[in-house]
């Protein structure tokens, strides 16, 4: 796996309309997330990725490119928590959220753990990560640790 660039340098995410970067490998899902973030939020997905090794490169090219980041957890190659992993250093302040249809306690606290600011289920969840989102681009306090410590399925 790549190891992340020196974080010394500090990104600053981008001004306007929020900036979303997309880890999903499913298409009708990313379709989905795009025409829903970009209605509800008025975002603009600037780069998609559907694996793990994608997810990194586009992020080392475009490092002051996104203030947001969703990423899944199972992918074509590699796992989102790969992703997460290799974020945590360069957040600076930006959001990183977890949707998956694997939203596992035990998967809620590793991602968590990665550096992940929230975790939502995409069959349960998807209001819930759409006033996420919400509040992430107004610079809102997200003020919703329910969604992201609730009890959930059993891994």
């Amino acid at each position: 796996m790549p190891t992340a660039p020196d974080t010394t340098r500090r990104a600053r995410p981008p001004r306007g309309p929020i900036s979303i970067f997309m880890v999903e490998d499913e298409p009708l899902v990313q379709d989905s997330l795009r025409v829903v973030l970009g209605g509800f939020l008025g975002a603009e997905v600037v780069g998609s990725a559907n694996t793990e090794a994608e997810a990194i490169s586009w992020l080392q090219a475009h490092d002051d490119a996104w203030r947001l980041a969703v990423v899944d957890l199972f992918l074509q190659q590699g796992t989102g928590l790969g992703v997460l992993s290799w974020l945590a250093p360069l957040k600076n302040g930006r959001t990183v959220i977890a949707l998956t249809n694997a939203a596992t306690r035990a998967n809620r606290a590793q991602c968590l753990q990665l550096g992940a600011d929230a975790v939502f289920d995409k069959s349960e969840e998807i209001n819930e990560f759409l006033s996420f989102c919400e509040n992430a681009s107004t610079g809102s306090p997200a003020a919703l640790p329910a969604a992201t410590t609730r009890p959930a399925k059993r891994a």
